[in-house]
Formats: structure tokens, C-alpha cells, sequence
């Protein structure tokens, strides 16, 4: 939902009736909303995958059209931001809330202004300290905060090397003070697990609400760590290759 910032001196219902408005908003609906051939990953969209996100191009139509400079940019329920971060793109004060607790991490991260200087050295930090941790087998530690469900739940989407170099990560990331700097990283670190492409867990697909783990999944060695019994026709779609957790999470930063 997009809303003119409206002064003290304007009434609202009179500022509703305003046919040069409603001309605007007919024309706007009226004209051509199809942004299938174009990207939608720029500025800070593609940062974390969002279930049932539409793509930046309607919202930035939405907002040049209808408001100027300055006013405000109104979106209940914002999922992901999408408006927001077009708001703040184009100069406009954007509002949002959301019940997601997730959600309201990822808009309030996509645009909050980080300086790159410090996301690039920190993030390579972070991987460094995680890697001088794994002899140490972090995951015991790590995992003791888990109860039996959880450890099934772990088991059962994570090799036990993802789930060591996942552990020393979040070990590194939970140290940091910056509370905007640690929610971004704790984002980066959940964006290469929740990603439409199954990231590092094995899941094929996690774009939906009930992804299926693989039936064949390879490590990063070449070894099978799955290996179930499938037509071999079938054998293609079935299929995952784990990746890197530290090459994923550096990619992702």
C-alpha cells in the first residue's frame, strides 16, 4: 500500500475524492505490470529469499507515480521490504511492520546503511577465527543447546561437516557487539541455508514451504553421503552436491 504523505491542513477523505489522485492510480493499474524478463535482484533484494515476494519494479512503479521526495511510504505486512527498500531508494520515509520476526530482521537489515569496508573485513575474520575453531569441535558446544527433536531435525538436513563449520561460524557471529553488524552476518548466515537452491543443507529445494531432501547428495570430496535406490532417469532431479559453508557464506557477504 502506497500513501501520500498527508498534511495537517488536508483532510483525508477530501484528498481521497482528488481526481487528478485516482486518475494517476487508474493509469498506473491500467498500464503494463509484467517484470518477468526484467531483474529483480538489485540494490539489497536478493539478499535473503523470501516466500511469495513480488518483484521491485511494482512498488518502485507504485511510489514514483504517486508520491514525491519526502512522503511517506506506508506497507503493512512487508514480508521481505521489497517496498521499503525501494522507499528508501527513491528518497521517501517508508513504514513498515510485519508479525514475522524474521521478516522484520531482513527489512530492517536491507536497509540499514553498513559501511562495505567493515562488512568485508569483518566477514573475512569471522570465517578465519571459524576455521582455527574446527579442531576444537565447536559443534559439542554448539549442540548442547539442542533437545532430541532438534538434534533429528539437524541430522537429517546437515552433513556432519556443514553442521561443524555451521556451528564455528555462528560461534564467531555471536561475538560480535554491533547489534546492525551481527544481524546482517546472522542473516548471511541463514541466506546460504534458506536459498531457493537448497544452499548447504541437503534439501533440493527450499523455494517451497515443504522442501524434500535429496536422494543421491554428494560431498564435497566426491563421496556419497546418500545414496538411495532411484530410477535412473530420475537420477538428475534427485540429485545435490553439497557446497563450501565458507565459500557460500564469503559469496553471500
Amino acid at each position: 500500500m502506497v500513501l501520500q504523505e498527508i498534511t495537517s491542513n488536508t483532510d483525508f477523505h477530501e484528498y481521497r475524492k482528488n481526481k487528478s489522485y485516482q486518475q494517476k492510480m487508474i493509469d498506473l493499474l491500467s498500464d503494463d505490470l509484467d517484470f518477468h524478463a526484467e531483474k529483480s535482484n538489485g540494490r539489497s533484494h536478493g539478499f535473503h529469499s523470501f516466500p511469495a515476494k513480488f518483484p521491485p519494479q511494482l512498488p518502485r512503479k507504485f511510489i514514483q507515480g504517486l508520491t514525491h521526495k519526502g512522503d511517506i511510504v506506508f506497507d503493512p505486512m512487508s514480508g521481505s521490504g521489497t517496498t521499503m527498500v525501494e522507499a528508501v531508494a527513491l528518497e521517501r520515509q517508508g513504514i513498515g511492520f510485519d508479525i514475522d520476526p524474521l521478516a522484520l530482521k531482513i527489512f530492517s537489515t536491507k536497509t540499514y546503511s553498513l559501511p562495505p569496508e567493515s562488512i568485508r573485513d569483518l566477514s573475512n575474520k569471522l570465517i578465519h577465527d571459524a576455521q582455527r575453531l574446527i579442531p576444537e569441535s565447536p559443534l559439542d558446544a554448539f549442540s548442547s543447546r539442542w533437545d532430541k527433536k532438534t538434534h533429528k531435525f539437524i541430522d537429517y538436513w546437515f552433513d556432519k561437516k556443514a553442521q561443524l563449520e555451521l556451528a564455528a561460524l555462528m560461534l564467531q557471529i555471536e561475538k560480535i557487539e554491533d547489534k546492525h553488524l551481527r544481524a546482517f552476518f546472522e542473516l548471511a548466515f541463514s541466506a546460504i541455508i534458506v536459498t531457493k537452491s537448497g544452499g548447504v543443507s541437503m534439501a533440493l529445494d527450499l523455494a517451497h514451504t515443504r522442501p524434500h531432501r535429496a536422494k543421491i547428495v554428494i560431498g564435497r570430496d566426491g563421496e556419497k553421503i546418500l545414496n538411495e535406490e532411484v530410477r535412473e532417469s530420475r537420477k538428475a532431479f534427485v540429485t545435490k552436491r553439497l557446497r563450501p559453508v565458507f565459500d557460500e557464506f564469503r559469496k553471500r557477504c
